[in-house]
């Protein structure tokens, strides 16, 4: 998986692309690990996680899932090694840490 500087715009490009397909992805965390915490300032940090998941892939027929279809694929339980750049973020409602980058270093296996 490539390096991902805007992290919401690639899994929100992924969502798009199965939605084209009449598709979506149930993907769930079953277990993390995290291997390391680096703060390096006051307002950036670096995480780097081992994370356990489990997903399935369901196809729908109407104009919009109804989450009552039947998967036709499932993988897992499989890692992931994942290392998240957070940033600290002023908001209305305060400060919050946000992600900003995340890199992979495996990838999930195929369907």
């Amino acid at each position: 998986m490539p390096d991902l500087g805007d992290a919401a715009a690639q899994i929100n490009s992924q969502i798009k692309t199965w939605q084209a397909e009449k598709r979506y992805l149930g993907h769930q965390l079953v277990s993390s690990q995290i291997r390391s915490f680096d703060l390096e300032t006051d307002s950036k940090a670096v995480v780097t996680v081992r994370e356990t998941w489990e997903d399935n892939m369901y196809i729908y027929q109407g104009d919009y899932p109804e989450y009552i279809e039947q998967s036709f694929a499932e993988r897992g339980p499989y890692e992931l090694d994942v290392t998240y750049t957070l940033e600290l973020k002023e908001e209305e409602t305060g400060s919050i840490w946000q992600i900003t980058w995340i890199v992979y270093a495996n990838q999930p296996p195929e369907w």
